[in-house]
């Protein structure tokens, strides 16, 4: 059980200590709010309206591999398409959770990028528009 509120970003770290490797499950039988589950070692996104995670893990303590972000509260540029992969800005370009066949343009309509993306693709500051699934997104890099 979680008996904590998110901080004011939205965002719960989760440690786990692992007893042994092996082949795990998180499951969310109750929500009071709707959550994704990160797994920053994978760059997994999961909603728990698509069912239980199962992940794999060698034994130890992992501190900061997961968290809990609130849906309503995911930080701007963190956009969820179709349940499929996410999308999320950051200081220094995207960054793709899960894979992602994405077209990536800046302001001036030139395509930066036209192909699959997993994981963390530089940009220079600007405006980009990413058009991934039929769902185009503006994310603002500083």
């Amino acid at each position: 059980a979680i008996n904590e509120r998110p901080m004011a970003n939205g965002v719960v770290k989760l440690g786990v200590k692992i007893p042994a490797a092996g082949q795990y499950t998180i499951a969310a039988t109750r929500m009071d709010a709707d959550m994704y589950l990160m797994d920053r070692l994978t760059n997994t996104v999961h909603d728990f309206e698509m069912g239980d995670y199962t992940f794999d893990a060698a034994a130890g303590n992992y501190n900061a591999r997961f968290e809990l972000v609130n849906k309503n509260q995911a930080p701007t540029g963190f956009e969820n398409i179709n349940g499929q992969y996410m999308i999320e800005t950051t200081q220094d370009g995207i960054y793709v959770h899960g894979n992602a066949l994405i077209q990536v343009v800046n302001a001036a309509g030139q395509t930066i990028i036209n192909g699959e993306v997993s994981g963390s693709l530089p940009l220079t500051p600007g405006v980009y528009m990413v058009v991934a699934n039929g769902n185009t997104t503006k994310h603002i890099i500083k």
